[in-house]
């Protein structure tokens, strides 16, 4: 310890790291970064520190815990500028509420997923029935129906889930598509929309409601190049029940792009809007 000739009391490094509850490479590399310098340097290099010295040391270790980085540190305690450190704490509660939207994004995803894989273990394939169904909120891109023979088609989708992941919209790997009831009615299923499912409207062209109603529904197990035949068959289903096709028809990949058995095998739920005649 040395005393200035101002009286005050100069700390070694030791002395000043086992003072203010630190290390001396802590202290070392806050000088070379230029966070804390010493208050004096001595001729023969030793560094001193003085007494109030401690409170920037609290002081950095608290912007720490903020998860400020050390280069961002300077900043704030190098200028004591008051505006540039909220800007500096704003940018980290940005960052942090980005990754808290990102975080509740994967639970989601996981929750809905594991459920999807769950149902399916208790489905009855290629049994049609009539279903009540909720409203669902669609988010879409269009495409033709030979999506696996053109990787455009497939680029359009990642760009659909692409930016949905990008603005924390994502809810699970649940892959759909819908043919539009005027379509359905002409026997051709050729034009489609993808869709995932999203908890919420957005105030988007690529938005769709699937409304709430009754449904014939099969849960379709077998070639995806069969799905054609499976509509037709759910369609004769609905007009011998004495119903009327009323809206669009949906296709729900049970497990998204998750091929756990026969490649070529698909599992896909088929629900098209009804009413009675």
């Amino acid at each position: 310890m040395l005393d200035s000739k101002s009286g005050e009391k100069y700390y070694s490094v030791g002395e000043f790291a086992r003072l203010s509850g630190t290390t001396r490479d802590t202290l070392l590399h806050y000088d070379n970064i230029g966070i804390l310098k010493p208050a004096y340097v001595g001729e023969n290099g030793y560094r001193y520190y003085l007494m109030e010295q401690v409170y920037q040391i609290k002081w950095i270790q608290y912007i720490q815990r903020l998860d400020v980085k050390l280069c961002d540190i300077p900043k704030s305690i190098g200028t004591r500028q008051k505006d540039a450190f909220i800007s500096l704490l704003q940018d980290r509660m940005e960052n942090f509420e980005n990754e808290l939207k990102r975080t509740k994004m994967i639970i989601r995803v996981l929750q809905n997923t594991i459920r999807n894989l769950t149902s399916e273990k208790s489905v009855d394939y290629n049994l049609p029935y009539f279903q009540y169904m909720e409203e669902e909120y669609l988010f879409t891109s269009e495409l033709k129906l030979e999506l696996f023979q053109d990787p455009l088609q497939l680029d359009s989708l990642y760009e659909l889930m692409n930016y949905l992941r990008e603005n924390y919209l994502w809810d699970e790997i649940y892959i759909g598509s819908i043919v539009l009831k005027e379509n359905l009615e002409k026997g051709d299923i050729s034009t489609r929309y993808w869709y995932t499912r999203v908890s919420m409207p957005l105030h988007d062209e690529h938005m769709m409601v699937k409304p709430a109603g009754t449904y014939a529904v099969v849960n379709y197990y077998g070639s995806p190049y069969k799905l054609v035949d499976v509509h037709e068959k759910l369609l004769h289903f609905i007009n011998e029940k004495g119903y009327k096709v009323a809206g669009h028809a949906y296709e729900a990949d049970f497990a998204g792009f998750c091929p756990f058995d026969d490649k070529n095998e698909c599992a896909t739920k088929i629900m098209i809007q009804v009413d009675r005649k």
